[in-house]
């Protein structure tokens, strides 16, 4: 068995080098641009940043659980009910020049009951009026550190700025994505949900949480 094992090394590894595998090239497109990644010889994602000034950085995939340091938080609202089938502007997220932390995206809860929903988000769009605030928690319960970031339901939006970001569409269940600090919104960057239902009158919810640091 061992003797099979290292003759399929000798034959696959030439032709997987020959192939390209281990170098930069696929290219993942978020609205901020457009980044290369790739595998390193270790097989550790490997991903080469492209910085632009007040946009969101994709950086190597890793944990944003810092809630033990309060540093996690989210802003919960109740099941909603969607009365037209036209994409809805729903929640935006602020994260002001002013606020000296990064907003790193950790998980996004998403669901959806008796219909399929469309949930999509966009990056810096033109925003005519914030909406209506809503309440940030932390989710180190106790804790008396308030998050910078401001979290809106209801804005008003002239240009969304698209295309999205990340599309989901899931019907007449719960996702959780868990998105562990692949976006990260800079200082003076701010994110936009929508809402689209393929029947009017549904129920849905949506709930973002981030880390500030």
């Amino acid at each position: 068995m061992k003797s099979l094992y290292l003759l399929l090394l000798t034959l696959l590894v030439p032709a997987l080098a020959q192939a390209g595998a281990g170098s930069y090239g696929d290219n993942v497109v978020i609205s901020s641009g457009t980044r290369t990644v790739g595998v390193t010889d270790s097989g550790n994602l490997k991903v080469e940043v492209i910085s632009q000034p007040n946009q969101p950085v994709i950086i190597q995939d890793e944990s944003a659980a810092d809630s033990e340091l309060g540093r996690s938080f989210h802003a919960p609202q109740a099941i909603q009910t969607l009365g037209v089938t036209t994409e809805f502007d729903s929640n935006l997220w602020v994260n002001r020049s002013t606020s000296q932390v990064n907003m790193i995206l950790d998980r996004i809860y998403m669901s959806s009951i008796d219909t399929d929903v469309t949930f999509r988000f966009y990056v810096n769009p033109v925003v005519t009026s914030s909406g209506t605030a809503l309440v940030e928690d932390n989710s180190l319960h106790g804790s008396t550190i308030t998050a910078m970031v401001e979290a809106y339901t209801n804005p008003t939006i002239s240009d969304r700025n698209a295309p999205p970001s990340y599309i989901y569409r899931i019907s007449d269940q719960t996702v959780t994505d868990d998105v562990n600090s692949r976006l990260i919104f800079q200082p003076g960057n701010t994110l936009l949900l929508t809402v689209q239902a393929g029947a009017v009158n549904k129920k849905w919810n949506a709930n973002l949480f981030w880390v500030e640091k």
